[in-house]
């Protein structure tokens, strides 16, 4: 993590960009929002399934429930 918030000190390059780290990081950081709401999107989807939907994609109510339990970071 230290490397991370290292990058986030790193200043404009003498072009006037952002160094690639840089970018490379906040890049990160949006696409692990992003997935991070897609694990809530499924989890929710889950909850809302019946017993015989559960059935068919072989799954039972105990896995629906520790999965959709989990904090929305967890994969």
């Amino acid at each position: 993590m230290s490397r991370h918030l290292e990058t986030l000190r790193l200043r404009k390059t003498a072009g006037g960009g952002y160094s690639s780290q840089a970018l490379r990081f906040c890049r990160d950081i949006l696409h692990w929002f992003a997935a991070a709401g897609e694990r809530a999107n499924q989890r929710r989807a889950l909850s809302r399934m019946g017993k015989e939907q559960l059935r068919d994609i072989g799954l039972t109510p105990d896995d629906i429930d520790m999965e959709i339990h989990k904090p929305f970071w967890r994969r």
